[in-house]
């Protein structure tokens, strides 16, 4: 019974150590997925959706000082819907340079934007000069307005967003790069766990048949020595029969000897007649 109970303890502390393993292994392996989910969060809502906010900016600014390189040449009744086109321009700008702050910051990024709103009012008063010194019928000086003050200014706001834009798209490949080193840190750990869990599951098994194997072992010896035994007891049962059988055999025939003295004395036939019943 000791050696029972022991068995069962050591089986199931097998058993449990192969749980724990497996356990251990998804547990870690969750752990560095939620790792993995952080890093895209930065990316998903973050870094990629600044890029995409800064770029269009960008892309809204060239195509406003595009639209200021021939203002000056433009009569004035082609003035209004180019006006027009500007608004819309500067509204991109502000509506994505909008959505972009209400995305959260990389640390040091608000730094970097501090400049930005400072450069767009100096455009935006470069642009205003542009349009009075074109209304006031001066195209040589709207002209070099247009081609030295407005477009140094909208160069220097683009300058300023793509600056940006490198900042985000580093973070973004930073993130990118941490996501496939963690990746591959989970796929070597949970090989590495699956197939330790899989040689001590091994080990188990071989420990559990070679037990069982001696079990079926001593099952057959015992079985052996049994038969062993009751052969030998069949043989003593013989020997123990024939022993006594002979002088019983012996005993019967004195008093079936007797028989014919007994006929004539009743008690000699009694006494002989209890001999006979005991033998």
């Amino acid at each position: 019974m000791l050696a029972e109970g022991r068995f069962s303890l050591r089986l199931l502390g097998a058993f449990s150590l192969i749980a724990l393993a497996f356990v251990a292994s998804s547990v870690y392996a969750n752990w560095l997925s939620v790792e993995i989910e952080g890093e895209a969060h930065v990316l998903t809502a973050n870094a990629l959706p600044s890029v995409d906010h800064l770029t269009v900016a960008c892309d809204a600014l060239r195509d406003l000082e595009a639209s200021t390189d021939d203002y000056a040449d433009l009569v004035p009744e082609q003035r209004p819907p180019a006006r027009l086109h500007i608004k819309a321009m500067w509204n991109v700008v502000d509506g994505e340079l909008a959505g972009y702050l209400d995305l959260p910051a990389f640390p040091g990024e608000r730094e970097l934007y501090a400049e930005v709103p400072d450069s767009l009012r100096e455009l935006d008063s470069a642009m205003d000069r542009l349009f009075a010194d074109t209304e006031s019928g001066d195209r040589e000086r709207a002209r070099e307005t247009a081609d030295r003050v407005v477009r140094a200014k909208a160069n220097r706001s683009a300058q300023l967003l793509r600056h940006l834009v490198r900042f985000n798209a580093e973070h973004a490949a930073e993130s990118s790069m941490r996501i496939e080193a963690t990746r591959r840190k989970v796929v070597l750990v949970a090989t590495l766990l699956n197939a330790t869990t899989l040689l001590f599951t091994a080990a188990v098994a071989f420990w559990i048949w070679r037990i069982f194997r001696s079990y079926s072992r001593l099952q057959r010896e015992h079985a052996d020595l049994v038969e062993r035994r009751a052969a030998e007891l069949e043989i003593f049962g013989r020997r123990v029969a024939h022993d006594l059988l002979s002088p019983l055999s012996s005993l019967t025939f004195c008093l079936t000897a007797f028989k014919p003295a007994s006929e004539t004395d009743p008690k000699l036939a009694s006494a002989l007649a209890r001999a006979r019943q005991c033998v």
